[in-house]
């Protein structure tokens, strides 16, 4: 444990001050990026652009050492109340919620103290949206 601690107390500020950070997409998945973009799917084939009907998906950013990761958003548009983006403080669902977000307004500055923040996001079957973009970064001791 000492051993990760002190990698993620180097690694984090070296990934800072490096170029440009990495880009997600909302998938299944867990990443440890200190710092990068994040996307919706931008999958949908029939509205380039835009996410993708039924969708389910939970992205997880894990930075154990982090004092708080901080997020926040450039633009949001899902279908009101039928497409869901549920924030929260913590490795997965069963954690503190932070917020859920739908439609065009968008999303406060959301900061979790725990490690890590949880993302889930859920589309119904009809209509889609652009979708989001958003950056994050931490804050490590």
């Amino acid at each position: 444990m000492v051993r990760w601690l002190w990698f993620w107390l180097l690694l984090c500020p070296v990934t800072h001050a490096l170029a440009q950070p990495p880009v997600y997409v909302m998938s299944n998945r867990t990443v440890g990026d200190c710092k990068a973009f994040f996307e919706d799917s931008g999958g949908n084939p029939v509205q380039p652009g835009y996410y993708n009907n039924n969708e389910n998906y939970t992205f997880v950013i894990s930075i154990p050492v982090a004092q708080q990761i901080v997020m926040s958003f450039q633009n949001f548009c899902t279908e009101a109340i039928f497409d869901v983006l549920r924030v929260y403080d913590g490795p997965d669902t069963n954690a503190t919620l932070l917020g859920t977000f739908s439609g065009n307004v968008n999303p406060p500055v959301l900061r979790a103290f725990s490690g890590a923040m949880t993302l889930h996001f859920r589309s119904d079957q009809s209509l889609v949206c652009t979708g989001w973009s958003a950056s994050w970064y931490t804050v490590v001791p």
